[in-house]
């Protein structure tokens, strides 16, 4: 009998976010293939790298998404509490869109990348609004 060799990401903890803590990786039971692992695994860069309890995917802010967010006065927390207890309310082309309150996060989803946060309108999704 064959069995696939599993990595765990447990080395991510929690991240802390001012004085609050909020668990980020994933356990046991989202253990993830091994030739999955490094295509799944945080990729080298200046940019925000996160889990996404959701998507199952660590999540990467685009510089795009990065301005958006400035302009609509959208922050990092708020996209990471979307991402982590929002509601998927599409998946097309591609891109997942998570939405919680009135907010919408749009997510490449092979590569986890953010593509842009966005205001709606109707609300929608788990939680209150921001």
């Amino acid at each position: 009998m064959h069995h696939r060799a599993t990595r765990v990401f447990s080395g991510i903890a929690a991240l802390a976010i001012g004085a609050a803590v909020l668990p980020t990786a994933p356990t046991a039971a989202h253990a993830v293939p091994e030739s999955r692992a490094a295509a799944i695994a945080p990729r080298a860069s200046s940019a925000p790298v996160f889990w996404s309890a959701i998507l199952r995917l660590f999540v990467t802010l685009s510089k795009h998404a990065t301005t958006q967010m400035a302009q609509r006065n959208i922050s990092q927390t708020m996209v990471k509490n979307i991402l982590n207890e929002g509601k998927v309310v599409a998946r097309s082309g591609g891109v997942t869109r998570v939405r919680q309150g009135n907010y919408e996060v749009r997510v490449n989803s092979t590569t986890g990348n953010v593509i842009t946060v966005v205001k709606v309108s109707g609300g929608g999704g788990s939680g209150g609004g921001w």
